[in-house]
């Protein structure tokens, strides 16, 4: 799937916003990929917030009666003393583009608390998510996963494998995570372009 840029429809910023062409014929997984390969392009940080935002904006589509309140990049985990990023009852979920050892400690202290944590990274970081809490012993107790197969699978999920609701749930997805980064993010860059195949009815 490809992916580039174009000019937000905020003129007065002059900023751009990721640009998505969704082709509904492949799987869900290549859009993910495509988008995080777009940011990585403008950063690492750039691509932690939009690893946040994506998995903020999936959890709140998923459970729209929890509390998925969501955080500029400033203030998220990487950068603060929170215990994770977001809470879903017993589980603590940590969105990580660069797992780090003060990360896995962070996930012994939700195990010592009695959360269950989750460690959502890139496809290509997982091995070392897993080696580091191997390395101090829980790595049978911290889930690893990729954001992309995270988001992917439960787009999925939802949709039933059917292309009307995958469209459909990709909008939802997509409205959700823009208000959630316009509420928190002074940079309209990190916001996405609503492809038009997905605004047809």
């Amino acid at each position: 799937m490809k992916s580039n840029t174009s000019e937000s429809n905020d003129e007065s910023n002059g900023r751009q916003r990721f640009w998505l062409e969704i082709d509904l014929s492949k799987r869900t997984c290549c859009m993910v990929d495509r988008l995080l390969a777009s940011a990585s392009e403008k950063g690492r940080d750039f691509t932690g917030a939009v690893a946040h935002h994506l998995v903020g904006a999936m959890l709140e589509v998923m459970y729209p009666d929890l509390d998925t309140r969501t955080h500029g990049l400033r203030t998220t985990d990487r950068q603060t003393s929170r215990p994770c990023d977001f809470v879903i009852n017993d589980a603590m979920i940590h969105v990580a583009v660069g797992p780090t050892e003060a990360l896995v400690a962070k996930c012994q202290a939700n195990i010592e608390q009695g959360f269950r944590p989750m460690i959502l990274t890139l496809e290509d970081r997982i091995g070392t998510a897993r080696s580091l809490a191997d390395y101090i012993g829980i790595e049978d107790r911290i889930a690893v996963r990729g954001v992309e197969e995270f988001v992917a699978g439960n787009i999925d999920e939802i949709a039933r494998y059917s292309e009307p609701e995958t469209r459909r749930v990709l909008r939802q997805l997509f409205d959700t995570y823009n208000t959630r980064v316009a509420a928190v993010e002074p940079d309209p860059s990190l916001l996405v372009e609503i492809p038009e195949n997905l605004t047809q009815t």
